[in-house]
């Protein structure tokens, strides 16, 4: 505001000399006075039928002034107690790198964790190992954050009631006395895919004491194969450093699956390198995947169309290409029989068994055996899925540990297995959650983050890798 200087204008109040917001209205002219008046209202601050401008940014302004004192309060004093004898290696400020291998869907993949005074915060892959070669995936990054988890299961449950652990170890005493007497006749075992050398070993020790367990490896959406050696379950692997083709039959092989990163690496280092031709990939898939985002023709079927599109393509391929084929199947053909020995065709993970079987007889035809593809036997070990839930509806299980799955959330409802499992006297679940699986059984027991555990698993490729806790 301004104060005029001019004697003769100014004009004595109650309070003092009046004071004018600008030379407008000093000068009282008639076209600013209405203006005025529909700005600043006399007595504006003690209406209330309505709320102005003026008063709105008034009680915005209190509102902001007092969000800003509630951030004025003191904190608790918190004692800051110095180590009395400091941890080795450990330094406030400078973390801490240590190697371990990531479960998943029973195959390991080696990682490098970053901790923090103790705690891990970050997974990278580890550079020296076969499986990650130094890359991580979705799966490594996120595996962390389950070790923070607020929802994961902290106590030992029986029913409803917390257990210690000298009760639960008393309890499990009773039952191995009990099975020792009928030689595990009564004792089930489902976990999940497993490839511990040191679990076979003792599941292998515990069936000696107990020659009628009765165990079953059970894993969610586990991958198909085909039975095409020996009338066994083949286990492919593929080599794409020395493939100059790649078919995907609905395999989102750079982007799920316990060798993913080892194919992720492999391609991209053909288009990387100029002394190599460039590698074709050619994906025939039903939903976008990684691995068709990178393919060089992609050829969107529905699920019910890759079969037939797999039988034509391997008529071309055994038989030669007919004139009646579609053009897409006569040129893929053609490339895969210009590259023999130097290609590769492989059936997506969730393909019925014969989409497997076709894969197999083109890559035996191409010549890709012992080249760009190996077969290894993949037997199932334990009892079928279907023979084990028989037994267990039967009533033949009074003892059934489930270690790892949620067979009562995977399994569809019709198969009754949460149903069966109510029936079974003892019942004892192992798992990071409390979950559908747990709250059936009688006792539940809280299982141990692969960051704070020992153990040890193979990768994709054999090699035997040690899990250790920080």
């Amino acid at each position: 505001m301004m104060k005029h200087s001019l004697p003769d204008q100014i004009e004595l109040g109650q309070g003092g000399p009046r004071f004018w917001r600008s030379l407008e209205e000093w000068s009282q002219h008639p076209d600013f006075l209405p203006w005025l008046h529909r700005e600043f209202p006399e007595r504006a601050s003690e209406w209330d039928s309505t709320i102005d401008r003026r008063r709105f940014l008034q009680i915005m302004g209190a509102a902001l002034a007092l969000a800003g004192l509630s951030g004025c309060s003191r904190q608790p004093q918190e004692k800051i107690v110095p180590y009395v004898r400091r941890p080795e290696e450990i330094i406030p400020g400078r973390p801490l790198f240590y190697a371990t291998t990531f479960p998943h869907r029973g195959y390991g993949k080696g990682v490098i964790v970053r901790s923090e005074m103790g705690r891990p915060t970050k997974i990278e892959g580890n550079p020296d190992h076969p499986a990650s070669i130094g890359a991580t995936d979705v799966f490594m990054q996120a595996s962390i954050l389950g070790l923070y988890d607020p929802d994961r299961s902290q106590v030992i449950r029986q029913k409803t009631e917390d257990q210690t652990w000298d009760g639960f170890t008393e309890y499990v005493g009773s039952r191995v006395q009990e099975h020792e007497r009928d030689q595990g006749a009564g004792l089930f075992v489902m976990t999940g895919r497993m490839t511990s050398p040191s679990f076979l070993d003792q599941l292998q020790r515990l069936q000696a004491r107990f020659p009628k367990l009765t165990w079953c490896e059970f894993e969610p959406a586990a991958p198909v194969r085909a039975r095409a050696t020996s009338g066994n379950a083949a286990e492919p692997s593929y080599d794409l450093r020395r493939a100059d083709v790649i078919v995907s039959l609905d395999a989102d092989f750079l982007g799920q699956g316990p060798a993913n990163l080892i194919h992720t690496k492999a391609f991209s280092a053909r288009r990387r390198d100029p002394a190599v031709d460039f590698n074709r990939l050619y994906v025939v898939e039903s939903a976008p995947s990684i691995t068709g985002a990178k393919a060089d023709q992609r050829w969107r079927r529905k699920p019910s169309e890759i079969v037939a599109f797999a039988k034509a393509l391997a008529g071309a391929v055994l038989g030669g290409a007919g004139g009646n084929l579609p053009p897409e199947i006569q040129q893929l053909a053609a490339d895969l029989r210009q590259h023999r020995g130097t290609s590769v065709v492989m059936a997506g993970d969730y393909q019925p068994e014969i989409v497997h079987a076709l894969a197999f007889q083109m890559n035996q035809a191409l010549g890709n055996l012992g080249e760009t593809v190996s077969y290894g036997e993949a037997g199932v070990r334990g009892v079928a899925l279907a023979d084990f839930m028989a037994a267990v509806k039967q009533g033949a299980a009074t003892t059934l540990l489930i270690a790892g799955p949620n067979p009562v959330y995977d399994l569809p409802p019709e198969t009754g297995f949460a149903e069966a499992l109510d029936r079974v006297p003892h019942a004892i679940h192992l798992g990071l959650y409390d979950d559908e699986t747990g709250a059936r059984c009688q006792w539940h027991v809280p299982e141990s983050h692969y960051l704070e555990a020992w153990g040890d698993i193979l990768a994709s490729d054999g090699t035997a890798s040690i899990i250790q806790p920080l």
